[in-house]
Protein backbone atom coordinates (compact mmCIF):
# COMPACT_ATOMS: atom_id res chain seq x y z
CA UNK A 1 0.00 0.00 0.00
CA UNK A 2 0.99 3.60 -0.24
CA UNK A 3 1.26 3.74 3.25
CA UNK A 4 3.51 0.78 3.55
CA UNK A 5 5.80 2.45 0.79
CA UNK A 6 6.21 5.78 2.66
CA UNK A 7 6.70 3.94 6.00
CA UNK A 8 9.59 1.82 4.24
CA UNK A 9 10.99 5.21 3.12
CA UNK A 10 11.06 6.82 6.89
CA UNK A 11 12.57 3.64 7.95
CA UNK A 12 9.59 2.64 10.19
CA UNK A 13 8.24 -0.50 7.65
CA UNK A 14 8.76 -3.92 10.03
CA UNK A 15 7.68 -7.18 8.54
CA UNK A 16 8.19 -8.63 11.88
CA UNK A 17 5.83 -6.91 13.81
CA UNK A 18 3.15 -7.73 11.29
CA UNK A 19 2.89 -11.85 12.09
CA UNK A 20 4.31 -12.36 8.76
CA UNK A 21 7.79 -13.63 9.72
CA UNK A 22 8.94 -16.58 11.32
CA UNK A 23 11.18 -16.13 14.71
CA UNK A 24 14.52 -16.05 13.96
CA UNK A 25 16.79 -19.43 13.04
CA UNK A 26 19.83 -21.00 13.38
CA UNK A 27 21.69 -22.03 10.52
CA UNK A 28 24.49 -23.49 12.61
CA UNK A 29 27.91 -24.41 10.92
CA UNK A 30 26.12 -25.99 7.67
CA UNK A 31 26.97 -23.15 4.53
CA UNK A 32 22.33 -23.43 4.24
CA UNK A 33 21.81 -19.66 4.00
CA UNK A 34 20.19 -19.60 1.07
CA UNK A 35 17.73 -22.54 2.55
CA UNK A 36 16.60 -19.87 5.26
CA UNK A 37 16.41 -17.43 2.90
CA UNK A 38 14.39 -19.04 0.78
CA UNK A 39 11.85 -20.70 3.26
CA UNK A 40 11.69 -16.82 5.11
CA UNK A 41 10.11 -15.59 1.76
CA UNK A 42 8.09 -18.16 1.05
CA UNK A 43 7.06 -18.12 4.92
CA UNK A 44 6.06 -14.35 4.52
CA UNK A 45 4.62 -14.78 1.44
CA UNK A 46 2.12 -17.26 2.45
CA UNK A 47 1.66 -15.22 5.87
CA UNK A 48 0.26 -12.08 3.86
CA UNK A 49 -1.60 -14.45 1.31
CA UNK A 50 -3.23 -16.38 3.71
CA UNK A 51 -2.62 -15.15 6.95
CA UNK A 52 -1.48 -18.48 8.42
CA UNK A 53 2.09 -18.29 9.06
CA UNK A 54 4.18 -21.57 8.30
CA UNK A 55 7.57 -22.64 9.31
CA UNK A 56 8.93 -24.63 6.30
CA UNK A 57 11.84 -27.14 6.31
CA UNK A 58 15.36 -25.77 5.30
CA UNK A 59 16.66 -29.86 5.75
CA UNK A 60 14.28 -30.39 2.88
CA UNK A 61 16.03 -27.88 0.53
CA UNK A 62 19.42 -28.85 1.89
CA UNK A 63 18.38 -32.66 1.18
CA UNK A 64 16.70 -32.07 -1.87
CA UNK A 65 18.15 -29.51 -4.16
CA UNK A 66 21.33 -31.44 -5.74
CA UNK A 67 23.39 -29.95 -8.64
CA UNK A 68 24.25 -33.62 -9.49
CA UNK A 69 21.54 -36.13 -8.60
CA UNK A 70 23.39 -38.93 -9.79
CA UNK A 71 26.08 -38.95 -6.98
CA UNK A 72 23.40 -36.15 -4.70
CA UNK A 73 26.60 -33.97 -5.01
CA UNK A 74 25.65 -30.75 -4.98
CA UNK A 75 23.96 -27.08 -3.15
CA UNK A 76 23.21 -28.22 0.72
CA UNK A 77 25.85 -27.16 3.23
CA UNK A 78 28.09 -26.10 0.18
CA UNK A 79 25.73 -23.50 -0.71
CA UNK A 80 22.82 -22.99 -3.24
CA UNK A 81 20.80 -20.33 -4.96
CA UNK A 82 17.07 -18.80 -3.58
CA UNK A 83 16.02 -19.20 -7.20
CA UNK A 84 16.42 -23.36 -7.09
CA UNK A 85 14.24 -23.33 -3.75
CA UNK A 86 11.60 -21.36 -5.75
CA UNK A 87 11.46 -24.09 -8.38
CA UNK A 88 11.45 -26.67 -5.87
CA UNK A 89 8.25 -25.13 -4.29
CA UNK A 90 6.61 -24.98 -7.37
CA UNK A 91 7.04 -28.22 -8.09
CA UNK A 92 7.03 -30.32 -5.22
CA UNK A 93 5.38 -30.59 -1.91
CA UNK A 94 7.22 -28.50 0.78
CA UNK A 95 7.07 -30.05 4.62
CA UNK A 96 6.81 -28.12 7.42
CA UNK A 97 10.34 -27.90 9.66
CA UNK A 98 8.57 -29.40 12.54
CA UNK A 99 8.38 -33.08 10.55
CA UNK A 100 11.35 -32.53 8.84
CA UNK A 101 13.96 -30.69 11.45
CA UNK A 102 17.02 -29.18 10.80
CA UNK A 103 20.07 -31.38 11.01
CA UNK A 104 22.77 -28.70 9.85
CA UNK A 105 24.15 -31.63 7.73
CA UNK A 106 23.67 -32.90 4.13
CA UNK A 107 20.81 -35.41 4.28
CA UNK A 108 19.34 -38.05 2.22
CA UNK A 109 16.27 -36.21 0.23
CA UNK A 110 12.49 -37.68 1.68
CA UNK A 111 11.48 -37.43 -1.72
CA UNK A 112 13.78 -40.26 -2.47
CA UNK A 113 13.61 -41.92 0.66
CA UNK A 114 9.20 -42.26 0.81
CA UNK A 115 9.78 -40.24 4.19
CA UNK A 116 6.64 -38.34 5.14
CA UNK A 117 5.85 -35.11 6.36
CA UNK A 118 3.02 -32.74 6.97
CA UNK A 119 3.10 -30.55 4.10
CA UNK A 120 3.20 -26.85 4.41
CA UNK A 121 2.70 -26.00 0.80
CA UNK A 122 1.58 -28.04 -1.82
CA UNK A 123 3.33 -28.19 -5.03
CA UNK A 124 1.71 -25.43 -7.01
CA UNK A 125 0.50 -23.02 -4.55
CA UNK A 126 4.45 -21.16 -6.13
CA UNK A 127 4.18 -20.22 -9.05
CA UNK A 128 7.32 -18.44 -10.15
CA UNK A 129 9.69 -15.54 -8.23
CA UNK A 130 10.83 -12.00 -9.47
CA UNK A 131 13.94 -10.62 -9.55
CA UNK A 132 14.20 -7.47 -7.63
CA UNK A 133 16.17 -4.80 -9.62
CA UNK A 134 19.45 -4.16 -8.42
CA UNK A 135 18.94 -0.65 -7.30
CA UNK A 136 17.66 1.54 -4.68
CA UNK A 137 14.20 1.87 -6.35
CA UNK A 138 13.79 -1.43 -7.29
CA UNK A 139 14.62 -2.67 -3.45
CA UNK A 140 12.43 -0.22 -1.75
CA UNK A 141 9.80 -1.05 -4.33
CA UNK A 142 10.02 -4.77 -3.21
CA UNK A 143 10.42 -4.58 -0.04
CA UNK A 144 7.36 -2.99 0.51
CA UNK A 145 5.14 -5.43 -0.71
CA UNK A 146 6.83 -8.45 1.10
CA UNK A 147 10.40 -9.06 2.89
CA UNK A 148 12.95 -10.39 0.60
CA UNK A 149 15.47 -13.08 -0.13
CA UNK A 150 18.72 -11.33 -0.62
CA UNK A 151 22.31 -13.50 -0.92
CA UNK A 152 25.52 -11.89 0.33
CA UNK A 153 28.98 -13.27 -0.58
CA UNK A 154 30.03 -14.15 3.35
CA UNK A 155 33.50 -13.48 3.45
CA UNK A 156 35.97 -14.74 6.24
CA UNK A 157 35.44 -11.41 7.94
CA UNK A 158 31.41 -12.23 8.47
CA UNK A 159 31.68 -15.78 9.82
CA UNK A 160 31.56 -15.04 13.41
CA UNK A 161 29.58 -11.77 13.04
CA UNK A 162 27.49 -11.04 16.19
CA UNK A 163 25.95 -7.75 15.79
CA UNK A 164 26.30 -4.06 14.60
CA UNK A 165 27.85 -2.92 11.12
CA UNK A 166 29.96 -4.54 9.73
CA UNK A 167 32.43 -1.81 7.40
CA UNK A 168 34.41 -3.76 5.28
CA UNK A 169 34.61 -4.02 1.10
CA UNK A 170 31.15 -6.10 0.10
CA UNK A 171 31.89 -8.38 -3.37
Amino acid sequence: SLSDRINLMSGALDWTTRGVVTPVKDQSHCGSCWAFSSTGVLESAYAIKTGTLLSLAEQELVDCLMVNKTTGIGEGCAGGWPYDAMKFAETYDFCTEETYPYTATDGRCALSTGKGCSVGLKAGTVKGYVSVPKNETGFLASIAIMPLSITVKAEANMQHYKSGVISVPCN
